[in-house]
């Protein structure tokens, strides 16, 4: 989506520029309820949450879901409630439409967006020293379009990785590979995967719309990375065990 419309949108209405942390879960899960399920007592949802306020960098807060339990959790950490249609909120909804509704909604009420940080409601493992650490890279480099946490990986690397072909036989994912490349992990370049607990945006930095790399041409043609150990989003019982495991390793 161009954010040419929004950009006018914010010329006819925008009174105040803001950080936003915006929380996104829907209701519906082949897992039940996991936005909502309780980890360590406290339901998955809060965590992001508590972890945003306790940063200290936004100057707005808001929860994006078409699920009312969702949003009536989050408004008792005094989070605005953005009620989502249930035309994007199908199991088969990307989050660049629920990103894209919740800025439109955001600034329509006359809030004019400069950095959005999007919360995974299924994930818990964010700390305010997370927040902090990306708020200041973003801050380094104006050319910067977002930072997102990411985990070092070499078992799963790209390079490593096989596919079913025509033929049905396994054959390299990724096309064009060197006869030279190593088969010994070691070797390769080091690969990343997003951990999906938050993304920093640079809304105002991509005036001329979302033009980063698919899966999330959000995030901008400019990343950064904030290193951290893998973390674990929630969909099923054992990552609610896991979920709990790393909060009593990082409570306080």
């Amino acid at each position: 989506m161009h954010l040419d419309c929004l950009a006018s949108i914010t010329l006819a209405c925008g009174i105040k520029m803001a950080n936003i942390a915006l929380i996104t879960g829907r209701g519906g899960s082949s897992f039940k309820d996991k936005n909502i399920r309780e980890v360590c007592g406290i339901p998955a949802v809060k965590y992001p949450g508590i972890a945003a306020i306790s940063s200290g960098i936004f100057d707005e807060k808001f929860c994006s879901s078409d699920s009312d339990n969702i949003l009536n959790i989050c408004q008792e950490l005094n989070y605005k409630p953005i009620k989502r249609p249930d035309s994007i909120s199908t199991a088969t909804s990307l989050h660049i439409e629920a990103i894209n509704h919740a800025i439109i909604e955001i600034t329509q009420i006359g809030i004019d967006i400069d950095f959005m940080y999007v919360f995974l409601a299924n994930n818990v493992c964010t700390t305010p020293e997370m927040i902090k650490q990306s708020w200041n890279i973003l801050q380094s480099d104006n050319t910067i379009t977002s930072v997102v946490p990411a985990y070092r990986e070499y078992n799963h690397h790209p390079l490593r990785a096989m596919k079913l072909n025509g033929n049905q036989e396994l054959e390299s994912f990724v096309t064009g590979i060197d006869q030279k490349t190593s088969s010994n992990r070691q070797d390769l370049k080091p690969s990343y995967f997003l951990c999906h607990n938050f993304w920093a945006i640079a809304v105002k930095r991509q005036k001329d719309g979302w033009i980063g790399t698919a899966p999330w041409s959000f995030l901008g043609n400019k990343v950064k990375l904030l290193e951290v150990e893998q973390l674990t989003d929630i969909h099923d019982e054992e990552d609610i065990k896991k979920s709990e495991e790393w909060v009593r390793k990082n409570d306080g």
